[in-house]
């Protein structure tokens, strides 16, 4: 219950402005960590506006086949992010957003800022910086409870296929901020995805 009003606080937020909508889109992604060797399945619905605002609803499972113990399961994970256009020119843009992760184990937030470079009108390129802060506490290496913070750099292609479909490609490095690390013993890792996307509705 919590959860679906947060979600409609966020569509709510969007809606407030004029109802001039872009395509409803579906987006089906995969995904590698390196760190861990978990394979990563991500279903999207993301709705925007074409006064600026964004918003997404998504849910992940983890594919834990190398029997990862130090991986947070993600069976049933919710996640909700809202960001908002500037546009710098006909080609450049950035985005300052926010994540909120809801999970088992508590609430994450992340705040970012993105930059996306229009190179044709059908091909873009972008990068991201996000910091993930943990509501919650969990044990460090040194015995001690503190919150398993990371700071995360994003690169993106993106291909407009057709009317219909959209692909990406996602690039990630992670790095923890304190006493942690990942199941491959260091403080950061990587992760690569494809994401297939899928317009539902057309512009409005």
């Amino acid at each position: 219950m919590k959860k679906a009003k947060i979600l409609s606080g966020v569509l709510l937020l969007c809606f407030s402005s004029p109802l001039i909508s872009q395509a409803a889109t579906l987006d089906v992604r995969g995904g590698y960590r390196s760190g861990s060797h978990a394979y990563e399945t991500r279903l999207k619905v993301s709705e925007g506006w074409q006064n600026g605002w964004w918003a997404s609803m998504e849910s992940n499972t983890w594919n834990t086949i190398h029997d990862n113990k130090k991986e947070n399961a993600a069976l049933n994970d919710v996640q909700v992010e809202v960001n908002y256009a500037i546009k710098l020119d006909d080609q450049w843009t950035v985005r300052p957003g926010m994540l909120t992760h809801f999970s088992s184990n508590g609430t994450r937030y992340g705040p970012y800022v993105k930059l996306s470079w229009d190179a044709t009108k059908d091909l873009n390129f972008g990068i991201r910086y996000r910091y993930d802060w943990k509501a919650y506490r969990q044990q460090d290496l040194s015995g001690d409870m503190s919150r398993d913070n990371v700071h995360r750099w994003d690169g993106y292609v993106t291909y407009h296929i057709n009317s219909d479909f959209t692909f990406a490609w996602q690039t990630t490095l992670y790095s923890k901020q304190n006493d942690y690390r990942y199941a491959n013993h260091k403080k950061w890792a990587t992760e690569n995805a494809f994401v297939l996307q899928y317009h539902m509705t057309p512009d409005i």
